[in-house]
């Protein structure tokens, strides 16, 4: 085995479901997008889960070499690769933004 490819196995590449990572768009495809968020692969995240705003242009969502943070919702594969969402992360933040509000015994007007 070469250098390489054995500090890669000794790196720690544990990415969780339901952890916020922060990455950046390497490329687009025609459903999705691969993300670099430091694993062993490129992460990929699919075009339902880019936005909470179906008709949003995903490449003004997602902008090539820009920190932006995902939620993983799928576990390593056997590639090392994992699945991302930026929709699934926006409702996670509102209902924490909602907890908070209710925690403070505050109200919202709709």
């Amino acid at each position: 085995m070469d250098d390489f490819a054995q500090a890669l196995e000794e790196y720690d590449y544990e990415f969780k479901q339901g952890q916020v990572v922060r990455g950046r768009v390497n490329n687009y495809e025609s459903d999705g997008a691969y993300v670099d968020i430091g694993g062993k692969s490129l992460a990929y995240i699919p075009i339902r889960e880019v936005s909470l705003e179906l008709d949003q242009d995903w490449s003004e969502v997602l902008p090539l070499d820009e920190d932006i943070d995902f939620l993983i919702i799928r576990e390593q594969n056997a590639d090392g690769q994992v699945t991302l969402s930026r929709r699934q992360l926006e409702i996670k933040q509102v209902w924490d933004d909602l907890m908070e509000l209710q925690e403070n015994g505050k109200s919202l007007d709709v």
